[in-house]
């Protein structure tokens, strides 16, 4: 199963026509922002979401299970943007992933999506990016 185009496809979705607080979704990019900021003047802001982990859960012979955890950035320019901007696409990836949750056994080889701890700030060295990391879980069965 491949994660990224599942929860990118839903990102994609972040339109304020579709009843989202934001229009986080326009500039959506598959995979690291750092190749995009650093190729791209006019980059910010910018929503990404790239693998982090995969991690062997169980097995039995038959089905193989494994937790696969992407990574949501959203990155925007720390001296233009008001604290609530980053609040308000929380609210849209978190509501995003809520209904990814809610449909995860109807979709095939996936059993459970789970959104870990989102952190917000700007980074250590102190560059004008603030950033928006929401990780996400996604419990995969491959049944052989």
């Amino acid at each position: 199963m491949r994660v990224i185009p599942l929860i990118a496809d839903r990102l994609a979705t972040i339109r304020q026509a579709n009843g989202y607080r934001t229009d986080a979704g326009l500039r959506l990019h598959r995979g690291w922002p750092g190749h995009v900021l650093s190729e791209e003047e006019d980059a910010l802001p910018l929503l990404a979401v790239h693998p982090e982990t995969e991690t062997p859960t169980a097995s039995n012979g038959r089905a193989r299970r494994r937790d696969r955890t992407a990574v949501i950035e959203y990155v925007v320019d720390a001296l233009r943007t008001a604290p609530d901007e980053l609040e308000d696409v929380y609210e849209d990836i978190r509501d995003c992933i809520v209904a990814l949750e809610a449909e995860a056994t109807t979709i095939d080889g996936l059993h459970t999506v789970t959104q870990g701890t989102a952190e917000w700030g700007v980074p250590e060295d102190a560059s004008a990016f603030a950033r928006l990391m929401v990780p996400v879980t996604f419990n995969i069965i491959t049944r052989s």
